[in-house]
């Protein structure tokens, strides 16, 4: 794996949530991330907060950044929002919404039993744990934007999405389909749930004037971006474009030989806007030195 990649890989490892990581032992502190699990007015809300609690994941979500040289600290939170997706607010906080992790719960396949995405099975656990590392990624991705000036050229939503999808894909190609496939389970099951008339969020995700592109969107940009990166493991979503869950070859299947333009961008660019400029390669060696992830 290249500089640039592993790197990557490393930045998205930080959020693998409760069911992917293991409560944080390595000892890297860093000053410039800091954490808030917010005490919910909603009794529905603090089960899940003490489960995220117990798991220690903003702790190692801290440790894990510890490598990214900020101008000033930054604060990651999970608190209660008023909905799933609260517009992000400038300044030097992100905050993962408890409604999220909620709505997650609710559209999660039963304990026994599975989903799918076109005719690719999903389990319980991988429909939870995928959207969950994106939409984490998106949000600390989004105040990275703000604190270090990146300059995003159309809406930053969609930028955050691209980063999220990429570092996504540095995880090794297990860990790397089962965030994917869990993302595009959620946002293609969300999406069929509005379309039915489906009343699980306060307002309409698939109303065309919203700052995030539709659901149905970046339920595409997600996939096209994993078959950029590797169309042979993610060659499932790849048919005659007959239904809605597949993805249009002509967009996103790279010809034999050529790197994915999509996914060559975004990761050229999150090497010379944050990896280069904003990573300690010291703090960087001692992190990949760490054994993060669970072994069962």
């Amino acid at each position: 794996m290249g500089r640039g990649l592993n790197a990557a890989a490393l930045f998205a490892a930080c959020i693998g949530l409760a069911v992917c990581i293991r409560p944080a032992t390595a000892q890297l502190q860093s000053n410039q991330i800091r954490f808030l699990y917010e005490e919910p007015k909603k009794a529905d809300y603090r089960p899940i907060r003490e489960r995220l609690q117990k798991r220690k994941v903003l702790e190692t979500l801290q440790q894990f950044l510890a490598p990214l040289k900020l101008p000033r600290p930054l604060t990651v939170k999970i608190g209660e929002c008023g909905e799933p997706f609260a517009p992000h607010q400038p300044g030097d906080s992100v905050t993962i919404c408890y409604e999220f992790i909620s709505l997650l719960e609710k559209l999660q396949p039963g304990p026994n039993d599975y989903g799918s995405v076109g005719q690719v099975l999903v389990t319980p656990k991988i429909a939870l744990v995928g959207p969950f590392v994106q939409e984490a990624l998106h949000d600390v991705a989004l105040g990275v934007f703000d604190m270090l000036e990146i300059p995003v050229w159309g809406r930053a939503e969609d930028a955050a999405d691209h980063v999220a999808a990429f570092l996504m894909l540095q995880f090794g190609t297990d860990v790397a389909r089962k965030t994917v496939l869990g993302t595009a389970y959620f946002l293609n099951r969300l999406d069929n749930t509005l379309r039915n008339g489906g009343n699980l969020l306060p307002y309409d995700l698939a109303y065309i004037g919203g700052i995030r592109p539709t659901v149905r969107q970046r339920y595409y940009n997600i996939l096209c971006m994993a078959i950029g990166s590797d169309p042979v493991s993610f060659a499932a979503f790849v048919r005659s474009a007959t239904t809605i869950t597949d993805v249009p070859e002509w967009r996103c299947l790279p010809r034999p030989g050529e790197a994915s333009r999509e996914y060559a961008q975004v990761k050229d660019a999150f090497i010379k806007t944050i990896l280069d400029p904003y990573v300690d390669p010291e703090l960087l060696k001692k992190v990949n030195a760490t054994p993060w992830l669970k072994d069962d």
